[in-house]
């Protein structure tokens, strides 16, 4: 069930591991955190994780929290993560000066990208910065807009086809206010 009572304030709505409904048919599920990133080369750990000390973790509560949710009737779903699925473009970091990117995404969230992708209509997400970008999980579009503080963000259009009246990203757009004059 998609909820509308999670206000912070005026113009902003907590959805961390909470429902939201967008429109008829379509609901947007949150989940934050984020997990340790390893150097490709030598394993040695280049940031914690925060909350989850492992993918695993993240996994479980992915499973526990976000599952369930998308089980729910005939909705189409809006999956709103802080980390994004491993292996996607969009998790590539080449912070630190590596020769080999950083992989930043989580294994648990691919898995559930890939295991609903008739009710997953997108995955937008965020944490990894230089991310920026658009990709495909199976026929999942995931979206990291980039890092606000460095001035990125993104435009997004849903649109309901009239036949199917199935959920589809319509279009993109990426802005960087530094482009911006």
């Amino acid at each position: 069930m998609c909820i509308r009572d999670r206000y912070m304030g005026t113009h902003s709505i907590n959805i961390h591991n909470h429902t939201y409904r967008l429109s008829e048919g379509l609901c947007a599920v949150g989940f934050g955190g984020s997990i340790p990133v390893y150097d490709p080369t030598t394993k040695a750990e280049i940031w914690a994780g925060y909350p989850f000390k492992s993918d695993e973790a993240l996994s479980k509560e992915l499973k526990e929290l976000v599952q369930p949710k998308l089980h729910e009737g005939n909705e189409q779903w809006v999956i709103v993560t802080h980390v994004g699925p491993d292996s996607s473009s969009t998790t590539k970091s080449w912070a630190n000066g590596l020769a080999t990117p950083l992989q930043t995404g989580s294994v648990g969230l691919l898995s559930l990208l890939k295991t609903y992708q008739l009710s997953a209509t997108i995955n937008i997400h965020g944490h990894t910065h230089d991310g920026r970008g658009m990709a495909n999980i199976g026929k999942v579009p995931v979206v990291n807009p980039g890092s606000l503080m460095d001035g990125n963000f993104g435009i997004l259009t849903l649109s309901r086809t009239q036949a199917s009246r199935k959920w589809i990203v319509e279009s993109t757009k990426f802005i960087s206010l530094d482009a911006v004059n």
